[in-house]
């Protein structure tokens, strides 16, 4: 019946210009927009033999009337992939089918699953199909969105082709996501910012704007100082088209975190071609400037190695990863259980946390899970006990969070705290040495109070069985974040006085 001439009284004409039948009374039941417009008798589309639709393709037309007139996407006369997803999306909400628009974004996550299971997704399709899915209106917790988005590479690997796949929604999206706590300078926002301004050009559909940006601005943070003289007279130039890229960019500040990009990039390289605001730059600065001795970074501490341990911890990763491994035999095993037995020893970090800091906060981050994982802080006395093998959980000058979900301090009996994490989990503690107080956030959900009397000095510790990795990162701390927050508003203030 679809597109049958002997049984229809109508035709669309579809942006490409085809001619498709339909029959009214089978349309006018399936959508309000076609009863509305097709059987008032009163609009001239209701008594024309033909109705435009303008915007609508002919290869999106006929799977949807394909769809109301049997109820499903399965592809019978007409053909429905995901290459042509994207328009019958359009079709169906422009059309007011519901029923359609659901069945599309199924199909789409069905699919997007199984090529991720498959490996068959490259990094530009990657792109592409984020940007796809977000269109969709996926919900941001669906896992095809966060699969999607670990297949985008790195943004100092992104060339202007990927860029310009990005939508705004999926950039911002790829943005939250790829965003890191750390305060240190590891050189991997300011590929961030780059790729932000390039897209940004891409936008404004100037070339030559882009053009300049990507010879202006190298793939890495490393490059981009000294100026030589080529680089000297592009940044003239950048000067001259810099307004209406200043304005399209300002928006993406929120997103990046100029904090984490080196002071003398910021005073050479995007100070002079005022495309980010200056007075902006100048609170960045001043931060750095004022809390150069408050951005430390957190390391494990090197530990002496114990000849007769059956566990032995390295320390990996610039110091920033502890690793737990066999040592000369096997680990005995427990008489209760085929379970390695508990770790006879564990991690501490070198830097200690103290009441000046006041609020402080850190991630650990699974990079291998166990089934026997714990993550907190100890006191100082943990520098001082020579270890019994009791678990870390078990001892009195520990505080840990089990990856059960359960709170242990020196009991053998934990509490239900919060979830159970595991491999790729990033766990935060959050500690106001103040009011002698913690809390865990555990893959972005915030739990409360865990303890209200913990020591005026801690240690970020660890402890794990066999082939356990635990990355130690430091995070945002209270006073940059009240600072962060402080900046944004002092330029929303800035851009209500450039308007009015």
């Amino acid at each position: 019946m679809v597109n049958d001439p002997a049984c229809s009284d109508m035709e669309f004409v579809t942006k490409d210009g085809d001619r498709v039948s339909a029959n009214r009374a089978i349309l006018a039941m399936a959508s309000p927009l076609f009863s509305a417009m097709l059987t008032n008798g009163v609009t001239r589309d209701s008594t024309a033999p033909s109705v435009p639709l303008p915007s609508i393709t002919t290869a999106a037309l006929l799977p949807t009337l394909e769809f109301i007139y049997t109820g499903s996407l399965r592809p019978r006369r007409f053909s429905f992939s995901l290459s042509s997803a994207s328009a019958v999306l359009h079709a169906a909400r422009f059309l007011l089918l519901p029923s359609l628009e659901q069945s599309v974004t199924s199909f789409f996550a069905d699919s997007m699953d199984k090529l991720l299971s498959q490996g068959s997704i490259s990094p530009l399709e990657a792109v592409s199909y984020l940007s796809e899915a977000l269109d969709m209106c996926l919900p941001l917790t669906h896992g095809v969105l966060n699969k999607l988005v670990s297949k985008v590479p790195d943004a100092s690997t992104l060339d202007p082709q990927a860029i310009a796949h990005f939508s705004a929604d999926a950039l911002q999206f790829y943005l939250q996501r790829t965003r890191r706590g750390s305060m240190r300078y590891d050189g991997f926002e300011y590929p961030r910012i780059r790729c932000t301004l390039i897209w940004c050009a891409v936008s404004m559909n100037s070339v030559e704007l882009m053009q300049l940006l990507c010879n202006f601005l190298p793939p890495h943070e490393e490059l981009a100082l000294p100026l030589d003289g080529d680089r000297s007279a592009l940044q003239q130039k950048l000067k001259l088209l810099k307004s209406d890229l200043a304005g399209e960019f300002r928006p993406w500040l929120h997103h990046l975190d100029l904090f984490r990009v080196r002071p003398d990039v910021l005073t050479d390289i995007f100070f002079p071609i005022d495309i980010i605001p200056q007075s902006y730059l100048v609170h960045v600065l001043a931060f750095q400037t004022r809390y150069a001795n408050d951005t430390v970074f957190l390391r494990w501490k090197k530990l002496s190695s114990d000849e007769t341990a059956t566990l032995q911890v390295t320390v990996e990763n610039d110091d920033q990863t502890i690793k737990f491994s066999a040592k000369r035999q096997a680990l005995p095993r427990s008489s209760f259980s085929s379970r390695p037995s508990v770790p006879l020893g564990f991690a501490i970090a070198e830097m200690p946390i103290t009441q000046a800091m006041q609020t402080y906060e850190w991630d650990f981050l699974v990079e291998r899970e166990t089934s026997f994982m714990c993550l907190g802080f100890c006191s100082a006395k943990a520098l001082l006990e020579v270890h019994n093998g009791i678990w870390l959980g078990h001892q009195p000058f520990a505080w840990v969070l089990h990856c059960s979900g359960r709170l242990y301090h020196g009991s053998k009996v934990g509490t239900p705290y919060a979830t159970a994490f595991g491999q790729g989990s990033r766990i935060r503690v959050h500690v106001n040495m103040v009011n002698s107080t913690c809390r865990f956030t555990v893959d972005d959900k915030a739990y409360g109070i865990a303890w209200d009397e913990i020591p005026e000095t801690i240690y970020p510790a660890a402890a794990s069985t066999l082939h356990g990795l635990v990355t130690l990162e430091s995070a945002t701390d209270e006073r940059r974040k009240r600072l962060s927050e402080c900046l944004h508003a002092s330029l929303l203030e800035e851009n209500s006085n450039i308007k009015k």
